[in-house]
C-alpha cells in the first residue's frame, strides 16, 4: 500500500494572527498573495505600516489601489509620504501618465493622477502622519488639493517641503490639531528667510515639536506653552530672548547649520538673557558649536550633541568646552572632522573634554577622512583621554561620513556594508576588538560598557567588570549593545525625519 502524505497546512486563525506581527511591509504583500483570506484580512496591516510614494507611477498605482475598494482601504491609511520632487513653474502637464518622467528628481503629474489623489486624500479621514515634498509645487499643479488637506481632522505630524503662500494657507487652516510640524522653507525663488514663529503660531495651543530650515524665529510675541523640542536648521539670527519667551517648556533644543552668525558678539548680546532662561534642565542640547556657545551661556542639559568639531583652530575647542562645562552635561556625543574642510588632528582628542567636566558617557563620531596622523596615533589618543576622565560608557564610531554610522536596516533588509579602509582595519578592525577594550579598560578604571563601530566592520557591544580575580570582558549581543547605546541616549540623533525620533 502506498501511503501519500500532504504538506502540513496552518489554519487561517493562525495565518490571521500571523499578520498582525510581521514586522515587514514587504512581507505582510507577501502573505496577501498567498490567499483570498489573507488577501482581505492584510489591508489594514499593509497600510498600518504607512505608504511612501516616490514617482507619477506609484502615486497612480496607489490612488488607484485605494479607489477600488474605498470603505475598506482608506480609513485604514495613517501615514502617507509624498516624496515626489517637482520642478517649479511648470505650466503644461500631460492629461494622462504616458509621457510622465518617473525618476525621484524629475517627477511630472498627469491632472487625472492629481484628481485621484484628491479623492483620495479627501477619503483618508483618519491620516495622522502627512509628509510633502515640493508641497508649493504640487499645489501649484492642483489647487483642490489644498482643500483637501485642509479638510483633514486627524493629522498629528506635518511635513512639507518648499513652503509658500499655498502651503502657508495649509498651516492657517488645517483642522487638525497639530502635535508636530517640520518646514523645509528653502525653495528656488527664496530670497529672505521665512519666520519660524508665525508660520506655525496658528497650532501653538497643541504643538508639542517645531523644527524648521532655512528660517529665522521671527514674531517674538507668539508663545507655544507645550512645544517640547525646537530645532532649527540652517537658521538666521539667533535671539535667546525669543527662544526663552516663545518656548518655556524646552526639553530638547537643537541649533544646527547657522548661516552668518557671529558667535563671540552674539554670545555677548545674548548674555542677559541667558541668565535667567525658563527650561531647568533639557533632556538634549545639540548642534553647531558656535550657535550653542553663541547662546549666551549654554542652558543646564544631560546629552550634548555638538556638529563639526575640528580643525587647527583652538577657539573652536575652547568654546565646546566652555559649553561643556556650562552645561553641567554628563553624556557628550561628539562629531568629530565632519564639515568641509574640516580636520582632526589626533593629538587634540585628549583635549575635547574639560578638565573638571561632568560628562561619565561619551560618544565619539570620527570622519575617518579627517584625521591628521597615524592611525595608530588615534588609538593612543582615545587612551589618552579616557586616563584622564572618568568615562563609564564609551561610544566609538569611525566612518567617513555621518551617514555611514546612521545608517541602518532598511525595508528590505540589512544595509550593506560598505568598504573598509585598510588602515583603520589594521587598528580598530573586528580581530582586535577585544584587545582594544581591554587596552581602555586599563586606562580607565570606571570603564563599564563599550561600543565599537568601525565601518567595514561589524558593530560590537562590551560589558567591563572588575572583581578581585582581576578584570573580565563580555561582549554582548548586537541587539541588546544596540539597545544599551539607546537607552543611555548616545546615539545620533537622525535629523532627515524631523523630530520624529525625539521622545
Amino acid at each position: 500500500m502506498i501511503v501519500t502524505s500532504q504538506a502540513p497546512r496552518l489554519s487561517q486563525d493562525i495565518l490571521l494572527e500571523l499578520l498582525n506581527h510581521v514586522q515587514r511591509q514587504s512581507d505582510v504583500s507577501t502573505l496577501m498573495r498567498t490567499c483570498k483570506t489573507l488577501r482581505d484580512a492584510g489591508t489594514r496591516p499593509l497600510l498600518s505600516h504607512g505608504v511612501t510614494v516616490a514617482n507619477a507611477t506609484q502615486l497612480r498605482t496607489f490612488c488607484a489601489y485605494v479607489l477600488r475598494d474605498v470603505p475598506n482601504r482608506a480609513p485604514h491609511l495613517r501615514r502617507l509620504y509624498l516624496k515626489i520632487r517637482l520642478e517649479p513653474n511648470v505650466d503644461d502637464e500631460p492629461e494622462d501618465d504616458s509621457d510622465a518622467k518617473n525618476s525621484y528628481s524629475s517627477a511630472t503629474l498627469s491632472k487625472d493622477t492629481l484628481r485621484m489623489l484628491v479623492t483620495v486624500l479627501r477619503k483618508t479621514t483618519n491620516l495622522e502622519d502627512l509628509s510633502i515634498d515640493s508641497s508649493e509645487e504640487l499645489l501649484e499643479r492642483e489647487n483642490k488639493l489644498v482643500n483637501a488637506i485642509i479638510a483633514l481632522e486627524r493629522v498629528r505630524r506635518l511635513q512639507v517641503h518648499s513652503v509658500g503662500e499655498l502651503t502657508g494657507r495649509i498651516l492657517d487652516n488645517i483642522k487638525s490639531s497639530l502635535v508636530e510640524i517640520d518646514l523645509h522653507c528653502y525653495s528656488e525663488e527664496m530670497y529672505d528667510p521665512s519666520p519660524l514663529i508665525p508660520m506655525a503660531g496658528h497650532h501653538r495651543d497643541t504643538l508639542e515639536k517645531l523644527s524648521g530650515w532655512y528660517v529665522e524665529l521671527g514674531d517674538a510675541t507668539v508663545r507655544f506653552p507645550r512645544v517640547r523640542a525646537l530645532a532649527l536648521r540652517s537658521f538666521w539670527g539667533l535671539d535667546t530672548a525669543t527662544l526663552h519667551h516663545a518656548f518655556p517648556s524646552l526639553q530638547y533644543l537643537e541649533l544646527s547649520v547657522p548661516a552668518d552668525l557671529d558667535a563671540e558678539p552674539t554670545r555677548q548680546e545674548n548674555a542677559a538673557a541667558a541668565e535667567n532662561h525658563p527650561w531647568g534642565v533639557l533632556r538634549r542640547l545639540c548642534g553647531a558649536v558656535d550657535a550653542l556657545y553663541a547662546l549666551g551661556t549654554a542652558p543646564r542639559a544631560k546629552v550634548v550633541e555638538a556638529d563639526y568639531i575640528g580643525s587647527y583652530d583652538a577657539t573652536m575647542l575652547a568654546r565646546f568646552r566652555t559649553v561643556l562645562s556650562e552645561s553641567g552635561s554628563s553624556h557628550a556625543v561628539l562629531h568629530l572632522g565632519y564639515g568641509y574642510g574640516f580636520s582632526l588632528p589626533a593629538e587634540k582628542i585628549p583635549d575635547l573634554l574639560p578638565i573638571e567636566g561632568a560628562v561619565t558617557h561619551l560618544a565619539l563620531d570620527i570622519r575617518t577622512g579627517s584625521v591628521m596622523g597615524a592611525v595608530d596615533d588615534v588609538l593612543s589618543q582615545i587612551v589618552s583621554l579616557l586616563r584622564r576622565h572618568k568615562v563609564a560608557f564609551l561610544v566609538l564610531r569611525l566612518h567617513d561620513t555621518l551617514e555611514d554610522a546612521e545608517d541602518g536596516d532598511d525595508e528590505d533588509g540589512p544595509a550593506p556594508i560598505k568598504p573598509p579602509s585598510p588602515e583603520f582595519l589594521r587598528v580598530f578592525g573586528r580581530p582586535r576588538h577585544e584587545d582594544i577594550i581591554q587596552l581602555f579598560s586599563e586606562a580607565s578604571t570606571s570603564l563599564k560598557h563599550v561600543a565599537l563601530d568601525v565601518k567595514g566592520t561589524e558593530a560590537t557591544y562590551w560589558a567591563v567588570e572588575r572583581t578581585g580575580a582581576g578584570l573580565s570582558v563580555e561582549r554582548l549581543s548586537s541587539a541588546a549593545g544596540r539597545a544599551l547605546v539607546c537607552a543611555e541616549e548616545l546615539a545620533s540623533t537622525d535629523r532627515s525625519l524631523g523630530l520624529q525620533g525625539v521622545p
